[in-house]
């Protein structure tokens, strides 16, 4: 592509130079990527004897992508946390068993979930010698219900700074 700059003097040139490149760069495609964290869900259980470890419902599509327990008092025993996903207003339900080596893991999951879903998480067959167990998963919520804004460009790029996605 040749392009002839119009003008008499450099001056002119130039500045007819920056009107051709600010109209090319409007043209040129500009990726903007959005990062949606993901979201904690946790609870503590001081006696799982008596009671679950934690009881939670999802109000939206999404996947669990980790799940994190910790044994405050463990035992002899080598006690499991199993975690059962129903689905509302069934009575069937899915169970996903996790053995704990240790105090405590942290495990990668990909475990999709429907609004609505319940989990419960339990220990399985716990004795007294168990107690203070804390749990977290992170959760994603899907696609089809994060809140969307539509911005232009520039808008983002005020808001932004300097950010440059290549650093």
């Amino acid at each position: 592509m040749k392009v002839e700059l119009k003008g008499d003097t450099p001056e002119k040139k130039f500045k007819h130079l920056e009107r051709i490149l600010q109209r090319m760069s409007r043209r040129l495609q500009k990726t903007v990527i959005g990062l949606v964290p993901s979201s904690p869900v946790f609870g503590f259980c001081a006696d799982p004897m008596s009671d679950a470890v934690m009881r939670v419902i999802f109000p939206a599509d999404g996947i669990i992508t980790k799940v994190a327990v910790f044994f405050g008092k463990r035992g002899k025993d080598n006690p499991e946390i199993e975690i059962k996903l129903e689905q509302m207003g069934s009575t069937g339900h899915e169970a996903y068993a996790i053995p704990i080596p240790k105090k405590g893991i942290v495990a990668d999951v990909d475990y999709t979930v429907r609004a609505g879903t319940r989990v419960q998480a339990t220990v399985v067959n716990p004795t007294e010698e168990v107690g203070d167990v804390w749990i977290g998963f992170l959760y994603e919520v899907g696609m089809q219900d994060l809140a969307k804004s539509k911005i232009a460009i520039e808008q983002f790029e005020q808001l932004t700074g300097d950010f440059d996605a290549g650093d």
